[in-house]
């Protein structure tokens, strides 16, 4: 007995230890804390807001008290991260496992901006305080920006996430770029994903990069008007409806053309994608089936003709496809496996991309368009971009420059930390309205990625300048690569902003890839008629001198890359010089 009375206080006491080596947060009480993934910040971890309540259906109601698609993303130097959460219902489905009916999901940014899975929990019981990840490498004075992804089919009630104590917790900036909102079924809410982060519409979130509300009601996703009403109070990037796996021809028929009256009602020119049901898995030992099918496919392709003339931000995506011919895909004949929300990701991915404007997935070949976290926390490439977007809310520049950290510390708003070229920038654009948008340590990828979310919309400039491509030579990329991959750039910036004058620099001289160098620019400057922009050499500002036997680039600091004072001064001339004369 005496001996069992130790074992339990010594436990007791590890236990004690163990605790008091945590700090914990709230999120859904803590300040700055921000549940994404849904239209209404009230309080809790709900999908809906108050005022729906005896306004939708009590079925969809209580559905919308299930977290799907709620995530909380939070900057932490920790090496490890726990929960303690109480949940609200059942863990588990018959074809669903506990992990994705309940389970919480963690993901995490490598610097190059790549979003990759940590950990999940798998959970046993609806209340628990858990290690969801430990060993979590990096560099104790860096934090890293996580993701974590809220049960599929349980609604919680109550959250805290612990860190090592003395390291930190941050939350991270709201994304401020517009949301996509999917209206569904069972299978956008997410069954029968093994884990949150493997739901169609995360996976599609992490793909496009883009923030995406779920509007998902298992069974009760029917095309209601009252939903249409909710939805159309989020200014959205586009709207998804994704309802026909609950209805029949007739319902579809009967449904589609009020719930569309009524969005366009309030939205007229936000696009719209209608999305057809995918075929069973089994569906070739069941013919009588695919005739439904067919009928509720030509239900909504008919509505979806009748107004495509009227309407050109209306889009249509077929259902045959989604889900490939070999049967593998589901796990009851209709909800996604693993495999199924994949193919689900992947199709949405292509039908939305020329929807939002995103066609050109990659610079170069495997080098998509990515974020950055390169230096980290010095410089933060994140919140860089939701300051600028803000800005773009305000401030309508008549210049704005795309660049990397050359550009970043000449001048202008939103400030760089270092500025080195302050006088050289007003001299140059004389109190016009200018928008910097260069970044540390940005390659063509980034500019890529900065563009396709929202940096060249809502303004409407005179004047874009590009100059970029000295990180990429930094990768060993080739020339060819290297300019193609501006070029490709200079399509995205033209397919935006059409009726801006745009001009680009080549690279500046630097201490190393001369030749490549040299390669560059001479392809971006016989391209420039036949791609309709300006090429500006700027090379003139900076030339070699000879230093104590050794040769050095002047104009340069030290690093033999960024220019100092003098060398902004030389180059703002250039530039005021090519822009006067022509």
């Amino acid at each position: 007995m005496k001996i069992a009375h130790l074992s339990t206080t010594l436990s007791l006491l590890v236990c004690s230890i163990a605790s008091a080596q945590l700090q914990w947060v709230d999120p859904a009480g803590g300040e700055n804390w921000n549940i994404e993934g849904r239209i209404w910040n009230e309080p809790g971890y709900g999908r809906l807001p108050a005022k729906a309540k005896g306004k939708v259906r009590n079925a969809v109601w209580n559905l919308g008290k299930q977290s799907a698609g709620l995530k909380l993303r939070f900057w932490s130097n920790s090496p490890e991260i726990h929960l303690d959460y109480q949940l609200a219902g059942g863990l588990s489905m018959p074809h669903m496992a506990a992990t994705g009916v309940s389970g919480f999901d963690l993901y995490r940014r490598t610097s190059e901006g790549k979003q990759f899975w940590v950990a999940a929990t798998k959970p046993t019981k609806t209340s628990a305080k858990v290690k969801l990840a430990s060993g979590l490498h990096g560099n104790p004075r860096v934090p890293s920006l996580y993701t974590l992804y809220l049960p599929l089919y349980n609604g919680v009630k109550s959250l805290k996430i612990g860190v090592a104590e003395g390291t930190t917790i941050t939350p991270a900036k709201p994304d401020a770029l517009k949301p996509i909102v999917v209206y569904g079924t069972s299978i956008a809410q997410g069954a029968c994903a093994s884990r949150p982060g493997v739901a169609w519409t995360a996976i599609l979130e992490r793909k496009l990069d883009r923030p995406l509300i779920n509007l998902g009601f298992s069974g009760n996703g029917r095309m209601e008007t009252e939903m249409a009403d909710l939805m159309v109070e989020q200014d959205a990037a586009v709207y998804v409806i994704d309802c026909l796996p609950n209805l029949n021809a007739k319902e579809v028929q009967e449904r589609i053309k009020p719930l569309l009256d009524r969005i366009r009602k309030t939205r007229p020119k936000t696009p719209l994608l209608l999305v057809e049901e995918a075929p069973r898995a089994n569906a070739i030992w069941h013919p009588n089936r695919q005739s439904q099918l067919n009928q509720e496919w030509q239900a909504l392709k008919g509505e979806f003709d009748r107004r495509k003339q009227t309407d050109p931000n209306l889009h249509y995506m077929n259902g045959k496809d989604i889900l490939g011919i070999d049967g593998e895909s589901t796990v009851d004949a209709v909800h996604p496996n693993d495999i199924g929300m994949m193919r689900y990701a992947v199709a949405y991915e292509h039908a939305l991309r020329p929807i939002l404007g995103m066609e050109n997935i990659e610079v170069v070949e495997s080098v998509p368009a990515s974020p950055q976290l390169r230096e980290i926390p010095g410089y933060n490439f994140l919140s860089r971009h939701q300051e600028i977007l803000q800005r773009h809310k305000k401030i309508k520049p008549d210049v704005v420059w795309l660049g990397d950290s050359i550009i970043h510390f000449f001048s202008g708003e939103p400030k760089a930390p270092y500025i080195r070229g302050d006088q050289a920038w007003k001299k140059l654009f004389n109190g016009t309205q200018v928008t910097n948008l260069a970044y540390g340590w940005d390659r063509t990828e980034n500019v890529l990625w900065r563009i396709q979310r929202g940096e060249l919309d809502q303004i409407s400039p005179k004047l874009i300048l590009l100059s970029i491509g000295t990180n990429d030579l930094s990768t060993g990329r080739t020339p060819e690569q290297v300019s193609n991959a501006i070029i490709t750039l200079v399509t995205e910036i033209k397919q935006r902003q059409p009726n801006a004058r745009l001009i680009v620099t080549g690279i500046l001289p630097r201490k190393t890839h001369a030749k490549n160098r040299l390669a560059v620019n001479r392809r971006l400057k016989e391209s420039a008629q036949q791609q309709g922009y300006e090429y500006l050499d700027l090379s003139p500002a900076f030339p070699t001198t000879e230093v104590n036997g050794k040769k050095l680039i002047s104009g340069m600091s030290p690093d033999q890359l960024h220019p100092n004072t003098e060398g902004y001064n030389r180059m703002g001339d250039l530039l005021k010089s090519h822009l006067d004369r022509f």
